[in-house]
């Protein structure tokens, strides 16, 4: 049951950090909790470890190197340390790259996929539908059943089709709450 409330804790910030509009910083200086998520246990757990001016920069927009080290911090993934690669699956990971080894976890256990191109894109934005389907990935959700609850939003269309139906399952299962009339895909 532990477990089971982390996973929804963990999902829950993932979706709210990523996806709702930035706050103000003063509102997260001394932050316990974001939206009814307690970030303590995500700290405590090292998923969250903020920044050298001891912060967490909520207002920041997550990328997918800061996603996939949150990831294999979350869950029971074999660590592969940098020093025990040899051979990288990105072409813009490299061994001097700090994500570089969550990244290797993650794609050799085909939970976060590159693009086409050889990339990773570490830098670049996560979005909804790459944190829902490799958080589904994580989760082992393969075949999500739920009545469609997302066409009604306004950018619905915009998500990659592999990612509707694990989109539409996180939101029946209220994992994530969109706001407004959109749900932040693109």
């Amino acid at each position: 049951m532990k477990m089971k409330k982390f996973i929804s804790v963990f999902v829950v910030l993932f979706l709210l950090v990523t996806f709702i509009p930035a706050l103000p910083k003063q509102q997260f200086a001394n932050a316990t909790t974001y939206g009814n998520v307690d970030l303590d246990v995500l700290v405590e757990r090292g998923v969250l470890q903020g920044y050298p001016d001891q912060s967490l920069h909520l207002e920041r927009t997550l990328t997918r190197a800061e996603f996939a080290k949150m990831i294999v911090k979350a869950f029971p993934y074999d660590f592969i340390p940098w020093f025990n690669l040899s051979k990288y699956t990105f072409k813009d990971t490299p061994k001097d790259f700090w994500a570089s080894p969550y990244i290797e976890t993650l794609a050799r256990a085909k939970v976060f996929m590159g693009y086409p191109d050889g990339t990773f894109k570490p830098n670049s934005p996560i979005t909804l539908d790459e944190a829902v389907l490799v958080l589904s990935r994580a989760l082992k959700i393969t075949n999500p059943q739920a009545e469609n609850v997302i066409s009604n939003f306004k950018d619905a269309n915009m998500l990659l089709p592999e990612a509707k139906d694990f989109v539409n399952y996180f939101v029946k299962m209220g994992f994530y709450k969109p706001t407004g009339d959109t749900l932040g895909a693109g």
